[in-house]
């Protein structure tokens, strides 16, 4: 039954009863002035009616909404006696606040009466936007806060930076707020980078070697010695299929005459002692940016490994709760973040 014709079915059993009320009360005033033993039997059914009706039953219908005269929980109803106090028990609207209340009373003074309640969603914590430069890590533009109800939801559209593309999103960029501030980091790299990839791997110079502050740099930072060892953080690949190596606070282009890489083989994943592991097999989809891809990595909160389009269809084998958060293993690829599956 809806909310109207619950009204509407209230309302045509109180018209009902007034009829029948109008129809059976005596219309001579004086019978309110006459003992009970001088009533006749059909004057003494009259008055025992209008004793009645000082102690019969009453409703008030408790109706639920929000400043925008929305509901937001089913109605009561409360019955008693005319005259008795209300005991008022309020649905809990856990991250509501109360803010007016139409047609409240203490007692039941009427025989139907309605109280609305009206609430307020209380403001949910902000969410905070970064968008860095993934070779600098420095601000392309100036943060971005949202703000919104608690409960409501939200999406973020990462933006476009002339000379730049995305390369890839810590955090989330669709969920919704709550009472807790949350916090997205966006990274861009320059369009004529064709990947960006966390790496593991130390860098051997065999000859004098230029470094960089930054990859798009014509001058050099410092040269690197011979017979020196420097640790990897990430690899670059540009569309010309040149190779750049961070090495922490510059970069080097990788020259196979120059340097040689020994990378770091992880024989075993070690997931964390407390994670528990289990196993899946199910199909899921990318959800992230239209057009866009998202990373996956060797293990939870490890190692940047490669990129997955929105929308492509992969396969899920286990799912691990790291850190709050879910990470599913996607067979063929590595483990991702669950909420950029669908």
């Amino acid at each position: 039954m809806s909310f109207k014709d619950f009204l509407q079915k209230i309302f045509s059993f109180r018209d009902q009863n007034d009829q029948f009320q109008n129809k059976e009360r005596f219309s001579n005033s004086d019978t309110f002035l006459t003992t009970h033993h001088d009533l006749t039997p059909q004057k003494e059914a009259v008055a025992d009616l209008q004793v009645q009706h000082s102690t019969q039953d009453a409703l008030v219908l408790v109706i639920y909404q929000d400043d925008h005269q929305r509901e937001i929980a089913r109605p009561q109803l409360i019955s008693g006696k005319l005259g008795e106090m209300i005991n008022f028990k309020l649905r809990p609207l856990p991250n509501y606040d109360l803010i007016n209340i139409h047609g409240f009373s203490r007692t039941f003074f009427s025989q139907y009466a309605i109280t609305v309640f009206i609430y307020r969603k209380q403001d949910g914590a902000p969410i905070f936007v970064n968008f860095i430069d993934f070779e600098k890590s420095s601000q392309l533009h100036k943060p971005l806060f949202l703000r919104g109800k608690i409960g409501e939801a939200f999406q973020i559209y990462p933006p476009e930076f002339n000379g730049y593309k995305l390369a890839s999103v810590a955090g989330k960029i669709k969920g919704f707020y709550t009472s807790s501030i949350q916090f997205t980091t966006i990274y861009y790299q320059k369009k004529d980078w064709e990947s960006v990839k966390v790496f593991t791997a130390f860098l051997k110079i065999k000859k004098f070697t230029p470094a960089f502050k930054h990859v798009e740099d014509h001058n050099s930072f410092l040269n690197l010695h011979p017979k020196t060892t420097w640790k990897v953080f990430k690899r670059l690949l540009k569309n010309n299929h040149e190779i750049w190596l961070d090495l922490g606070s510059f970069w080097v282009k990788y020259q196979k005459d120059q340097m040689f890489l020994e990378t770091e083989l992880l024989s075993t994943i070690k997931l964390p002692q407390k994670a528990k592991l289990i196993a899946l097999n199910q199909t899921a989809r990318i959800s992230f940016v239209a057009n866009k891809k998202v990373s996956f990595f060797d293990i939870p909160n490890g190692n940047l490994i490669g990129r997955l389009k929105d929308g492509q269809q992969v396969i899920v084998s286990a799912k691990i709760l790291v850190d709050k958060t879910d990470w599913y293993k996607l067979i063929g690829y590595g483990w991702i973040p669950g909420y950029y599956l669908s």
